[in-house]
């Protein structure tokens, strides 16, 4: 059998579990949400909860997690310091250079369209006269 689903403008994935959803209260096995219109969800924890959400026709599910698009993925990447189209990390520029997170990023950005062995020359190509280059004299 499948299981209808239910995915909220922020990917968050609900599967739908409606005709199931007294046994699944019953058992404790499941947390149950009741999910509303405005994409908002409440936990059912009385009988009265879960009467109500059926009585007034309120889908009811448990939760399955965020559905992750490429796009997050490289969103969560660039968070940590990662340059998601070839995995450069930023530090990879600040440990040669004094400059920001969102300045290395854009120095790999600008120097990630050549080839992997021309990288670390293109970063110091873009890099010259623009931020000064760290010593290992500490």
């Amino acid at each position: 059998m499948s299981h209808p689903i239910k995915v909220t403008s922020d990917g968050y994935v609900w599967c739908i579990v409606t005709y199931a959803a007294k046994e699944l209260f019953s058992s404790g096995s499941l947390s149950i949400y009741a999910l509303h219109d405005d994409e908002s969800e409440t936990l059912i924890e009385t009988h009265e909860q879960l009467q109500d959400a059926l009585d007034g026709g309120t889908p009811i599910g448990i939760d399955v997690g965020h559905l992750y698009t490429l796009e997050n993925i490289k969103e969560q990447l660039k968070a940590k310091g990662y340059h998601a189209e070839a995995l450069w990390h930023t530090c990879d520029v600040t440990n040669k250079y004094e400059c920001t997170d969102d300045e290395a990023y854009e120095l790999l950005d600008k120097a990630i369209d050549v080839t992997i062995e021309d990288v670390n020359n293109e970063i110091d190509y873009r890099a010259e006269g623009k931020y000064k280059y760290k010593t290992n004299e500490q």
